[in-house]
């Protein structure tokens, strides 16, 4: 299965602990998945936590080539469309 997958997961997470986000990534089937834990985060936090690291992770998930070109294509219009990619 290589339906991609990413969990982003606060190590200070005080609502879901982090080892239940640990748990939900051993069970996701796909062989394309990447868990980020992320040192002085909590629960909804982890984006100021990654800092100037958020955007390039995320980027570099969105086009692994394990995604469909097509699927590619929409993405990265969308991301231009926000100014994420320049």
């Amino acid at each position: 299965l290589y339906v991609p997958a990413l969990v982003i997961h606060g190590r200070a997470d005080g609502v879901i602990p982090f080892s239940q986000g640990q748990e939900v990534f051993r069970l996701i089937a796909s062989k394309a998945k990447r868990f980020v834990p992320v040192d002085g985060a909590g629960h909804c936090d982890f984006q100021m936590a990654l800092g100037e690291r958020y955007v390039p992770l995320l980027r570099e998930f969105i086009l692994k080539k394990h995604y469909n070109i097509g699927v590619k294509e929409v993405v990265s219009r969308i991301l231009n469309r926000f100014g994420i990619f320049g």
